[in-house]
């Protein structure tokens, strides 16, 4: 027989009353009563949100924790801009709280998975599921490296990573796919060429990395097996999002590669002083995290850019919109993903 949620009301209604509230509350709720808990946590849960239309579009960030006694510590933070509310998932394992700066996070169906180099240089790899509502150690990656890249296909359930270096300070060729719902790693072909403070984003069904010091990118397609290689501008944070590749230059401009076409053309202008770290997509338009140089401080913006696909801000310019929602996040950021849960 099932648990009681409410008083005098059926159990699937009471479950569902509790799947229409907005996810950045769910910690609190399971915090309520035993009933409540094992309601939030159950895979069945999640199957009511998307049934009720009820997931929300939510970003993931990986920040410091300036309530843990460890050093150099790490948590995870659930964000939601449309009401400007957080919530800190259940604590990451002790191994990941001592992280290094090597901190990545991308999502994949239902499930969070943050990879890279703990303090003590173990190759660590921990899924969250929110299915389940609990962290569970992953495989380990394949060999230890700094300052590598990762993108996720989320269609088939894998990520990627490629470029950085070893423990000796040496530039890497090597690339590799993990495969989620089999925790497996498996090596890739070789790159072309090395590629250490390399960017990557997944789109058109490929693999796009770029590298600070070659004037090209490689791109690897999964279906072929193989790497090509792409004339690019320059390297910086990257995002794949509208059938194209937005790189958000150093400079100040943004490029959009259209990868159908091979062409390269400006799609905007950052906005002065402003210094691009991260760009994730949210609710169909670029979300942008980096820093103001004249505030000397953090900010974020929406960015729409113009395109003649039908895609991005209508009109014959740009649109960026500054949102104050920087302030809320005192904390150190070392890594943002999209997520729809």
């Amino acid at each position: 027989m099932a648990m009681e949620i409410f008083p005098n009301l059926p159990y699937d209604v009471g479950r569902e009353c509790l799947a229409r509230v907005p996810f950045t509350s769910h910690f609190n709720m399971a915090a309520v009563c035993k009933s409540w808990k094992n309601t939030v946590n159950s895979s069945l849960f999640y199957h009511d949100r998307q049934k009720l239309n009820m997931c929300q579009d939510l970003m993931v960030m990986v920040e410091d924790d300036p309530t843990s006694v460890c050093d150099a510590p790490r948590r995870v933070v659930i964000y939601d801009p449309l009401d400007n509310s957080r919530g800190i998932l259940p604590s990451v394992p002790i191994e990941f709280q001592h992280y290094s700066h090597e901190s990545h996070c991308v999502s994949v169906n239902n499930k969070l998975i943050v990879l890279g180099l703990s303090k003590q240089a173990k190759e660590m790899v921990f899924v969250y599921d929110f299915c389940i509502g609990k962290w569970k150690r992953g495989a380990d990656l394949l060999k230890r490296i700094y300052g590598f890249c990762c993108s996720a296909d989320s269609v088939n359930g894998l990520i990627y990573i490629a470029g950085g270096c070893d423990e000796d300070c040496k530039e890497v060729i090597e690339a590799a796919v993990y495969n989620v719902e089999k925790n497996s790693w498996q090596p890739l072909p070789r790159m072309n060429f090395i590629a250490d403070e390399c960017y990557s984003g997944f789109a058109d069904g490929k693999f796009f990395v770029v590298c600070e010091y070659e004037p090209k990118a490689q791109v690897y397609d999964p279906h072929t097996g193989t790497w090509t290689t792409i004339d690019r501008y320059s390297v910086d944070p990257c995002l794949a999002a509208f059938g194209r590749l937005y790189y958000f230059q150093s400079c100040g401009k943004v490029i959009e590669y259209n990868y159908l076409e091979n062409e390269w053309s400006v799609a905007g202008t950052i906005p002065r002083n402003f210094i691009v770290e991260y760009a994730t997509l949210w609710r169909d338009i670029i979300f942008v995290w980096g820093f103001d140089r004249k505030r000397y401080s953090d900010a974020c913006y929406l960015f729409e850019p113009y395109t003649t696909d039908g895609h991005g801000h209508a009109g014959n310019t740009q649109k960026w919109t500054p949102m104050d929602i920087a302030s809320h996040f005192s904390n150190w950021i070392y890594s943002i993903a999209f997520l729809k849960i």
